[in-house]
């Protein structure tokens, strides 16, 4: 317990009592079963959690290792290995190399091979019977691995829909939901990543808009991509880093929250967060048009900019034509501009119907 509260500090991370509970839960199951299955949408911190553990285990003086691996991503063969039927020579995949990799350890050394991915039952039924108290793999050639009780399969997956009950049976069970994930911890882990100067009026405006607007898009369950709670919660904080005024906290939160919103329901809440906020948008019609003027320091409404000597022979090149900066392509540039900044580079997903210009 000493050991998993340092390595929650050591790594930054904010201690919640029901991750620390699920951590110790999932070291009695590694100790009684062969196979663990970790189950929870994506972000609910599945990774972390044997992660930590594995951290605690190596500060008590235990030596775990590790074979990572996304068996859904791989075809069968490459996975579990292969006869070549020319030469009829045997090819191991990646599954059988780690672990004739993993009982050559001595006893001592625990040893975990993480299957990270959907469970797909081409494949996991062939662990039947290493799941089980033989512990026994059977390859394809007729060879056979004895693996020791110091071995452990560990199954991160979204869902069991396609496992079988003999497969789900075999093995222990760490749940990890929605319900579970503490957005207030996920908001201060954050904070501690910002600097020093804007943290206490972001820590200031977060209280008073972030959860509020938060329920509101939760409840209106409008997306245009099917997200996380963890998801949503990172999308609402990506235009937040390093914000000094207030205006521009309240434009970078309705890009964030808004961006993955059908359009209506990111209008009405952009209406919502300008009305908490106090402030009237510059145009009432168009709310989304609204942006932070740093210069005059208030809120201003996109417009139309001109390009100044547009001939119709600049028009007629279909490889050359002009960007023509309408508001809707200020806003759209605005929305993903602060993610190819060095300071807070991210992935990112530009989702729309042909021809509307995402390229």
């Amino acid at each position: 317990m000493q050991a998993l509260d340092q390595v929650y500090k050591e790594a930054r991370l904010e201690l919640i009592p029901g991750q620390l509970k699920k951590a110790l839960e999932l070291n009695e199951q590694l100790r009684q079963r062969m196979g663990v299955v970790i189950v929870g949408p994506s972000g609910a911190g599945k990774s972390t959690l044997w992660r930590m553990l594995r951290a605690a285990l190596s500060k008590t003086g235990k030596v775990v290792k590790q074979y990572t691996m996304n068996p859904k991503a791989m075809p069968r063969q490459q996975l579990l290995g292969h006869i070549d039927m020319d030469t009829r020579e045997w090819a191991d995949g990646v599954l059988t190399h780690s672990a004739r990799s993993v009982v050559r350890e001595p006893q001592g050394v625990s040893s975990w091979i993480v299957c990270d991915g959907d469970i797909d039952p081409e494949w996991i039924e062939s662990l039947n019977s290493v799941l089980d108290d033989n512990r026994l793999l059977t390859m394809p050639s007729g060879e056979r691995i004895q693996f020791g009780p110091n071995v452990n399969f560990l199954f991160e997956t979204h869902d069991l829909s396609c496992a079988s009950p003999a497969t789900i049976s075999r093995m222990g069970m760490i749940f990890l939901s929605d319900e579970d994930i503490d957005v207030g911890a996920l908001v201060k882990s954050w904070l501690k990543g910002q600097p020093e100067d804007c943290r206490s009026n972001l820590e200031s405006w977060l209280g008073d808009y972030f959860q509020r607007a938060l329920d509101w898009v939760l409840k209106q369950n409008d997306f245009v991509v099917e997200t996380s709670l963890v998801g949503t919660v990172f999308n609402g904080l990506s235009h937040l880093n390093a914000v000094s005024e207030r205006g521009q906290f309240i434009v970078g939160l309705l890009r964030g929250l808004g961006g993955n919103l059908n359009f209506k329901t990111r209008q009405e809440l952009a209406k919502e967060l300008l009305s908490w906020a106090r402030e009237s948008p510059p145009d009432t019609k168009r709310p989304l048009d609204t942006y932070y003027d740093s210069e005059s320091g208030h809120l201003a409404a996109y417009t139309f900019h001109r390009p100044d000597g547009l001939s119709l022979e600049q028009l007629s090149h279909s490889h050359t034509l002009p960007v023509i900066e309408t508001p809707d392509m200020q806003r759209g540039l605005h929305c993903f501009s602060p993610w190819l900044t060095t300071q807070h580079r991210q992935p990112f997903m530009v989702v729309g119907p042909e021809g509307c210009g995402k390229g």
